[in-house]
C-alpha cells in the first residue's frame, strides 16, 4: 500500500520534472533534401566566405540551425530533421501542454525550405535570402566548409550534399532594443509588415519575436520564415496588416511593463 501511493505521489513529479532529451549536432541530424529542388545562385564573395574559413553556429529553432561565415556578412541555414535543444532544460509547462494537448507537429524540412524558396523569389529584400541550394540540382560545383556547433565540435560538410539557404546576417531585433528605446527600430517594422501583407504573405505566429527579425541595410527583414504562407488570392492587405502590428504592440506592452518593475 506504501509502495503504491509512494508511486502515485512520485511519478507524476519525475513526468513534469523531468528533463528534456538533449540531441547533440551532428551533419546526420541535417536534412539533405532529395524532393525539392532549389536554386544554385552562390556568388563569387559568399562562395569565398564560405570557403575560407569556418562556421560557426549562431542559433537554431525548431526547424532550422544556423551558421555564420567567418567575415561575418552571410548565415548558411540547414533544416533539421529533428528538434536540437542547446542545454537540458527542466520545462513542467511544456510537460504539461504535451500531456493535454499533445506533441507540437514538427513540420517538414522540405515545406520549411519551401517558405524560404518563396521568399527567395518574393521576399528577397524583406529577407536578406539571396540564395538557395537543393542537392537534386547535383551541380557538384559548391565547395565544402567547416562547421563548428555549440561545444566547438567541427564537422567538414560537402556543400552539394544538402539543402540550405544563404541570407545577408543582419542585426537582430531582440538585441537592438535591449540597448535602445523601441522608436529606433519601430519604424522600420511597421514598414516592413506592411511590405508583407502588400505582398501576399500571411504569418501564422500568434505571437511577435523579436528574434525572428533583424536590421539589414537600415531596413528591417524577417529572417525567420518558417511560419509565413503566400496567398496572395486570399490576403486583406488591411487585416493581415493590422494583425501583424497588433502582434508587435502586444509585445511591446509586456516589455514596457517589465522594464517598469525592474
Amino acid at each position: 500500500m506504501k509502495r503504491a501511493i509512494f508511486l502515485i505521489l512520485v511519478l507524476p513529479v519525475l513526468f513534469f520534472f523531468s528533463a528534456t532529451r538533449l540531441v547533440h549536432f551532428s551533419p546526420e541530424i541535417i536534412f539533405k533534401g532529395k524532393k525539392v529542388v532549389g536554386e544554385n545562385l552562390l556568388d563569387s564573395s559568399c562562395l569565398q566566405a564560405i570557403s575560407e574559413g569556418p562556421l560557426h553556429v549562431i542559433g537554431n529553432g525548431g526547424e532550422a540551425i544556423a551558421f555564420v561565415t567567418a567575415n561575418g556578412q552571410y548565415v548558411l541555414k540547414f533544416f533539421l530533421k529533428k528538434h536540437l535543444q542547446k542545454t537540458r532544460l527542466f520545462k513542467p509547462k511544456k510537460q504539461f501542454r504535451q500531456l493535454v494537448f499533445g506533441k507540437r507537429k514538427v513540420n517538414y524540412p522540405e515545406k520549411v525550405f519551401e517558405k524560404y524558396l518563396l521568399a527567395y523569389k518574393h521576399l528577397p529584400l524583406e529577407s536578406g535570402v539571396i540564395a538557395v541550394h537543393s542537392p537534386k540540382l547535383n551541380g557538384k560545383d559548391l565547395p565544402s566548409c567547416t562547421l563548428i556547433d555549440y561545444q566547438n565540435k567541427q564537422y567538414q560538410i560537402d556543400l552539394n550534399e544538402f539543402t540550405f539557404v544563404v541570407q545577408k546576417k543582419g542585426e537582430i531585433i531582440e538585441n537592438l532594443i535591449s540597448l535602445s528605446d523601441f522608436e529606433t527600430v519601430e519604424l522600420k517594422l511597421l514598414e516592413l509588415f506592411e511590405t508583407l501583407a502588400r505582398k501576399g504573405f500571411i504569418s501564422k505566429s500568434l505571437v511577435f519575436n523579436p528574434a525572428n527579425f533583424a536590421i539589414l541595410n537600415d531596413k528591417a527583414v524577417m529572417i525567420d520564415l518558417g511560419k509565413i504562407e503566400f496567398a496572395p488570392q486570399d490576403v486583406s492587405y488591411e487585416i493581415e496588416d493590422a494583425k501583424l502590428q497588433e502582434r508587435y504592440y502586444k509585445w511591446k506592452r509586456k516589455q514596457v511593463l517589465r522594464r517598469a518593475e525592474q
